[in-house]
């Protein structure tokens, strides 16, 4: 484990998406940042294969960056990996996706000294949609709010709660002693064959359960980028598919047995949306398909993690 050392450790996990990547450290390279801030960038390389060595060589000359591989394929050993070789004393996460704000450090390191009892911190995120965009997939961005990681907490209470929203994976931070007692499941998280999420909502619950103050800092804001190739009915399928299982591990995980009757409960809300996905079916694609095909999907996800062999190796763990 290393000794901290510098303010501030920015981790991005990243795997195969080397031109991403690229834009994130050249918005990065706009930061405005506090007087005497010691920071560092460090990128997990999770197994590339593409240009990811070179564009991080890129930078090299630019930001204060560094990159550390990690061979275990999986967002929860990549962020492992982060957190083991971290040097700041808090620890910024957030995603080769994004684009971010000039000021997103800068209040992040603001809201760090004026809250010095914080632990966990959530910044906004809003997404920014590549074209070309079916007029159904931007009508029902209200539904998919989940997919988009849509969050503005201006309107929210500043204080985090256990039971309130939550920042997404793509922009938080924690302060590092509390991070490296508490590191991220590999049961959860997206890896290769699976986009099942949750690594981070676990980490950020089981923390502010333990009594930490978490607070919103709305001025941290990233954009996230939204490809034309994940605004398809496809890709809202397998998202929240994948989401329904992180919900039923996260469950048990967190204590809770589900047995033979939640297996009927989720059996008959998935029931229950169908009937409704296919009374609203129509074409063009309505917002009222849109909800009920993601609340099914995400049931399905969360049956069919309950007769999985994977469901075995979870309550195991």
């Amino acid at each position: 484990m290393l000794e901290a050392c510098l303010d501030v450790t920015v981790i991005i996990c990243t795997r195969n998406r080397a031109a991403s990547l690229g834009l994130v450290l050249r918005s990065m390279t706009a930061l405005k940042l506090p007087a005497r801030l010691s920071w560092e960038i460090l990128v997990v390389d999770n197994g590339s294969e593409d240009d990811t060595q070179q564009i991080i060589a890129s930078f090299s000359n630019v930001l204060p960056i560094v990159c550390v591989r990690e061979t275990d394929p999986g967002l929860s050993h990549a962020r492992n990996a982060g957190v083991r070789h971290a040097r700041g004393k808090y620890i910024v996460w957030t995603d080769d996706d994004v684009r971010v704000d000039g000021n997103w450090l800068l209040a992040y390191a603001q809201a760090f000294e004026a809250f010095p009892r914080g632990v966990v911190f959530g910044g906004s995120s809003a997404p920014v949609l590549e074209e070309p965009t079916p007029a159904w997939f931007n009508e029902s961005q209200g539904e998919l709010k989940g997919l988009l990681a849509y969050r503005n907490p201006s309107g929210l209470p500043r204080r985090l709660t256990v039971d309130g929203q939550l920042p997404y994976g793509l922009n938080f931070a924690i302060r590092a002693d509390e991070q490296r007692r508490c590191f991220y499941d590999p049961m959860l998280g997206v890896a290769p064959g699976r986009r099942r999420g949750g690594e981070e909502l676990q980490v950020i619950k089981k923390i502010l359960a333990a009594g930490a103050e978490g607070y919103w800092v709305p001025d941290a804001r990233v954009v996230h980028v939204i490809p034309a190739s994940r605004q398809t009915l496809e890709y809202v399928r397998l998202y929240y598919k994948a989401q329904g299982e992180a919900s039923a591990i996260l469950r048990e995980l967190g204590g809770r047995k589900l047995g033979i009757m939640a297996l009927l409960e989720r059996s008959g809300r998935a029931a229950w949306h169908y009937l409704w996905y296919r009374l609203r079916k129509s074409h063009p694609v309505s917002v009222a398909q849109v909800r009920h095909f993601r609340k099914l999907a995400f049931q399905i996800g969360f049956i069919e993690y309950l007769i999985s062999t994977d469901r075995r190796e979870t309550l195991r763990h």
